[in-house]
């Protein structure tokens, strides 16, 4: 599958530069393809891995006549995929694959949701909006929420856009021109699908039912994809919105069993809990026979029915049907326990939803091995974060996906570096003077202080991420009592949310953003605008989720190191993800810095850096300085020069 016209590139896209590394990695894509292997290969930032793996797969799509897809998880990739990329290498090897971008079933508007909202005045919250969004929808080919522009409220888009419960399918009066299953006919025709982690998931928790057939998918930005999985096999249970499904089924039923049953979670459950064992509890018991005497109830109202709903009503019916026996699954299995496959905890009331049973397996490498990797003719994972450091850096990914215990295919692993110059490109800044994060006064106060150092050295054009919101909190408050809460505008993600923190930014001459987990990854900010990264703390998942704390025992169990085996590997993806930020381009240039005194201290120190790009390294402030200096010295677009 080995594409021989790498060098001829720049006829198609002028300014290409031919990388070796591009090469290499499509080639061995392309021999994964043709193999039915498993391949999980990292690529660093600037290797061209869109083209690296889109030649190959649209030609062994078209070849074989074959439908294949590409997963991303961000909607940005996405974008950049349908509008540039795809069209780019259809060009190139003059054919067409007829892609299609695929979205869940919630994107699209439902022609008969919206019918009966309109009837029954649903849309009266809408105000001066009603009539723009409805010329919208006629005008419309797609029926896709994220193409209307007005600022219709979000409390209303469920009342108009398609569920999959929800749905008479054939039997609707607006089948033929139901912009879902007019997407869904199109996804049929195509070679290949655009989707995302979350519908791929989802598309093989529920047996391949939501996607059409598929020979080969390419997981793009992989090493969110395990956790995607993860969210779609879990299930939970809010006890407030049961009660409303109780009382649309019965109108005569006064519900006292389930207000028993919250009443009793909420005096043995103050605080978020995972559960080790099976709950005993004979109110639960109570509640799951109404539970099914109302499925009952429902289901003689429905046997007339041999082919399904022809009503909204009976559609409604069904609907609290399934709903109401997904519910009743759920909390029978908090009787059962968790067993040694799954993960059971409880979060207590708060003033909106109340507690909240939630059921998650315990590993997703299960599924993915078994439904995913080992029926798939060949799974391509790939991402810029993949590996660790050591004699098997794959070790971790390879666990977390299951491809480490197939049998019946071969897993290979292939990695290839940057091709960017890290070394003359960046400096890595690891102070030798900060208090341990364990002091959690003195830390943060040094935080701010370093913060203050480098941001003023930089004159803004800076991110400092964190951890946690009472970590940024913190520092931002003592921030605006330092020099630099004075000369730079202090941007906080807490105070403005992801989206917009991200667009000021954008627009700030002299900026300092504070963000948290979104802007540790999949943010793309290439010139001169970010020169500055600063990670305030290594990246350590806590044991307190409930998730994590069950593995950390399953590994311990195994005679396992819980840290060495989850939270070390982990928190390398992210740190160097969080590194990723800076150097996006060849042109980019600037500073990490890294406060936490771990990485000089622990053991492991040495570990996370030797996975990180090869900056240089600096712990001295006045060398940080000059080097700061040298690395923008020669560029007419240095800030403040």
């Amino acid at each position: 599958m080995a594409f021989p016209g790498w060098e001829q590139l720049e006829d198609f896209l002028p300014g290409y530069r031919y990388r070796d590394t591009q090469e290499r990695l499509s080639d061995a894509i392309g021999r994964s393809l043709v193999s039915g292997d498993v391949l999980i290969s990292e690529a660093g930032t600037g290797t061209g891995k869109t083209l690296a793996y889109l030649i190959p797969l649209i030609s062994y799509a078209i070849q074989n006549d074959v439908r294949v897809a590409v997963s991303t998880d961000t909607r940005s990739l996405q974008a950049q995929l349908m509008q540039k990329d795809i069209p780019l290498v259809e060009q190139i090897l003059g054919t067409s694959s007829g892609a299609e971008l695929c979205l869940g079933a919630s994107n699209y508007v439902c022609k008969r949701k919206l019918g009966e909202t309109v009837d029954q005045g649903g849309l009266l919250l809408a105000g001066e909006e009603i009539e723009r969004f409805l010329d919208w929808e006629k005008t419309t080919s797609s029926g896709i929420r994220s193409e209307y522009t007005g600022q219709f409220p979000e409390a209303l888009w469920s009342s108009v856009t398609r569920e999959p419960d929800n749905c008479l399918g054939r039997r609707c009066s607006n089948y033929d021109s139901s912009y879902y299953f007019v997407a869904r006919e199109k996804w049929k025709r195509a070679r290949l699908l655009v989707v995302n982690h979350a519908l791929l998931a989802n598309h093989f928790a529920l047996d391949g039912k939501l996607l059409p057939e598929l020979d080969a998918v390419v997981i793009d930005e992989g090493h969110r994809f395990p956790q995607a999985v993860s969210d779609a096999l879990a299930q939970s249970v809010v006890l407030t919105e049961l009660g409303m499904l109780l009382r649309q089924a019965r109108t005569d039923l006064v519900g006292k069993e389930l207000d028993q049953f919250r009443k009793e979670i909420e005096n043995r459950y103050s605080q978020p809990v995972r559960l080790t064992d099976s709950i005993v509890s004979r109110t639960a018991e109570t509640l799951i026979r109404t539970l099914a005497e109302t499925e009952s109830v429902i289901r003689d109202r429905l046997k007339s029915l041999e082919e399904g709903p022809r009503t909204s009503e009976e559609l409604r019916m069904q609907m609290l049907m399934n709903r109401l026996g997904q519910a009743r699954n759920v909390i029978e299995s908090f009787l059962t326990g968790p067993g040694n496959d799954h993960v059971h905890w409880i979060q207590p009331q708060d003033r909106r939803r109340g507690p909240v049973l939630n059921r998650s397996p315990l590993k997703s490498s299960i599924f993915i091995r078994e439904a995913i990797l080992s029926k798939l003719h060949s799974t391509i994972f790939t991402s810029a974060t993949l590996s660790t450091s050591g004699a098997k850096p794959f070790s971790f990914f390879s666990e977390e996906t299951g491809a480490n215990l197939l049998t019946e295919k071969k897993t290979r692993f292939f990695k290839v570096s940057s091709p960017f110059d890290y070394a003359n490109q960046s400096l890595l800044f690891l102070p030798a003077q900060m208090a341990a994060p364990t002091d959690e006064d003195r830390f943060l106060k040094d935080c701010a202080a370093w913060i203050d150092r480098l941001a003023t050295m930089t004159e803004g054009g800076a991110f400092a991420l964190f951890t946690s919101k009472v970590s940024l909190a913190k520092t931002q408050a003592l921030l605006m009592n330092l020099p630099v809460g004075k000369n730079l505008e202090i941007i906080s993600q807490i105070d403005r949310g992801a989206a917009t923190a991200l667009r000021a930014f954008q627009e700030s001459e002299r900026g300092l953003l504070l963000g948290l987990a979104t802007f540790w990854q999949g943010i793309d900010i290439p010139g001169d605008k970010l020169r500055l990264v600063v990670l305030a703390k290594l990246p350590f998942q806590v044991p307190d989720d409930p998730v994590l704390a069950a593995r950390m025992d399953s590994v311990r169990r195994e005679g396992r190191s819980p840290f060495a085996a989850l939270q070390l590997p982990h928190a390398v993806l992210s740190v160097k993800q969080g590194f990723g930020r800076l150097i996006r381009r060849e042109s980019d240039r600037g500073i990490v810095a890294i406060l936490d005194s771990r990485l000089r201290t622990s053991r492991y120190g040495a570990e996370i850096v030797a996975a990180l790009p090869p900056a240089r390294m600096v712990q001295n402030f006045e060398e940080l300085s000059q080097e700061y200096t040298r690395l923008f010295r020669t560029s007419e677009a240095a800030v403040g020069r």
